[in-house]
């Protein structure tokens, strides 16, 4: 899990978008970080945070086999909503494969506290106006 870095999600959101990944301490242009988050709807330092909150459940469910990959796939998935064929095809992988991992850590996501917290929030201040 140490070697996981910020940079691990830029390479590999690269892959997926079809272009080549970045050499090492080479930063991204304002165009490259929307076009990420066009595909992923968030940018790669959230995808870092994202990772170091599900890896612990990612390692049991997946026997260690989880990657950063797999979250790319689920957050294009939830960007996109193309069906998991296309999908597939842009992973690289069968529909099988895709499913496996996508609909797992979509769950596991969707267990996140943020959301609860965010509801509270926002009617906290609808109470207060």
């Amino acid at each position: 899990m140490s070697d996981i870095t910020v940079a691990t999600f830029f390479n590999e959101g690269l892959l997926l978008m079809g272009q080549k990944p970045r050499k090492k301490n080479r930063t991204y242009s304002s165009v490259i970080n929307r076009r990420f988050r066009g595909h992923f709807g968030v940018c790669p330092l959230i995808c870092y945070r994202i990772w170091h909150k599900l890896y612990a459940k990612l390692y049991i469910v997946y026997n260690g086999s989880g990657r950063p990959k797999h979250l790319l796939w689920a957050l294009m998935h939830l960007k996109l909503y193309n069906s998991e064929e296309v999908n597939s095809a842009i992973a690289g992988v069968d529909e099988k494969t895709f499913q496996k991992y996508t609909w797992t850590i979509i769950d596991l996501i969707s267990d996140f506290n943020v959301v609860s917290v965010t509801i509270q929030k926002l009617l906290s201040r609808s109470v207060t106006k």
